[in-house]
């Protein structure tokens, strides 16, 4: 398949999106500037080196449970409503930057580690891991707003879209979608 066509699919699972991040940037690869996007990191490894890691995860793949298919579903779901919201409001323009923050949003329930632990593993945009540490700032008032949003609490929502700009009737349609 092609790069984008593997990244595609990469980009549904967090937690091999975090081990190929976590991989490329790391000092044994020895790239001088670190690598934020999958189809980069792909582009990078090359197939012989793609088809090696591949394998060799294939070892350290448990068979999921309803636990972890349920928490997967919910931080894909929270990377793409997120993704949808960039730039509408206060909500930065960085698509990419957005959807990769609500699809490692979960990564410390996922992993069962604390969060700055894996944050340390791999490398992310500033703003990325300043909103998943609970930085002030747009990426983490966004990712709030995909938090509240799945809370279904109308006022939490409001005051969530708010923060973000905007009004709660246009933020639950965009959920819905």
């Amino acid at each position: 398949a092609e790069f984008e066509a593997i990244a595609d699919c990469l980009r549904t699972d967090p937690i091999l999106t975090f081990k190929l991040l976590r991989y490329i940037n790391s000092p044994g690869i020895g790239l001088q500037h670190k690598v934020n996007e999958l189809s980069h990191a792909l582009l990078i490894m090359g197939r012989d080196r793609i088809y090696r890691w591949l394998s060799l995860l294939l070892f350290d793949f448990n068979q999921p449970g309803y636990r972890e298919l349920m928490l997967n579903e919910q931080s894909l779901t929270r990377a793409r409503f997120m993704e949808m919201l960039a730039g509408q409001g206060n909500a930065p323009e960085l698509a990419d930057e957005l959807f990769i923050t609500g699809l490692f949003s979960l990564l410390n329930v996922m992993l069962g580690r604390p969060l700055d632990e894996i944050l340390k593993q791999v490398s992310l945009p500033a703003a990325v891991a300043a909103a998943l540490r609970g930085e002030a700032g747009a990426m983490r008032d966004t990712l709030l707003l995909g938090i509240a949003v799945e809370s279904s609490n109308a006022d939490d929502i409001a005051a969530a879209a708010a923060q973000c700009g905007l009004d709660a009737e246009t933020v639950s349609g965009m959920m819905i979608e």
